[in-house]
Order: structure tokens, then C-alpha cells, then sequence
């Protein structure tokens, strides 16, 4: 048997704008995963970042369209400064 993800990225004001029909979708496949693109705030190539906080948020807001159909995620470390990168 075949099972179908959506990964659907960070981008929860702009879905529409961008193709995605969310509730539509959500249903039509058999999960949901989603992206934790947050960037760091003093991330040199794209300065500005993303509040951390967006990708729980966005998480719990998928779920709750067709619930338990949230698999899981991924995180995107790109622009992401810690110290034990170094």
C-alpha cells in the first residue's frame, strides 16, 4: 500500500498565495509534514530571520485540520549559528 506525504514549508500567510490550498490538501493526502525553516537573527546571508515560535505553531495548526495526520517535520539548519557548529 502507497502512502502520500505533503511537506508543506513555513510559510502559513502565504500558502494561498502560493498554490497551496491547505484544507483541501491536508485531506486529500494521508499525512502532513511540516517545515521549521526559523532562521537565526544575525544569520549574514539573510539578515532578519524567523521567530522560532512559527514552526510549533504551524505544527499545531496543521494537526488540527486532520488531526493526527501531522507526521512530523523537518528542520532546515541552514542560517542557523550555535556554538556547537563551530
Amino acid at each position: 500500500m502507497l502512502k502520500v506525504i505533503i511537506k508543506y514549508p513555513l510559510w502559513y500567510d502565504t500558502f494561498h498565495d502560493r498554490g497551496y490550498e491547505v484544507v483541501r490538501q491536508s485531506k486529500d493526502y494521508d499525512f502532513t509534514w511540516v517545515g521549521t525553516e526559523t532562521r537565526d537573527y544575525n544569520y549574514d546571508v539573510k539578515p532578519g530571520g524567523d521567530v522560532q515560535y512559527n514552526a510549533f505553531f504551524i505544527m499545531r495548526w496543521l494537526d488540527g485540520i486532520e488531526e493526527a495526520k501531522a507526521g512530523g517535520g523537518w528542520i532546515d539548519a541552514l542560517g542557523y549559528y550555535s556554538e556547537f557548529l563551530r
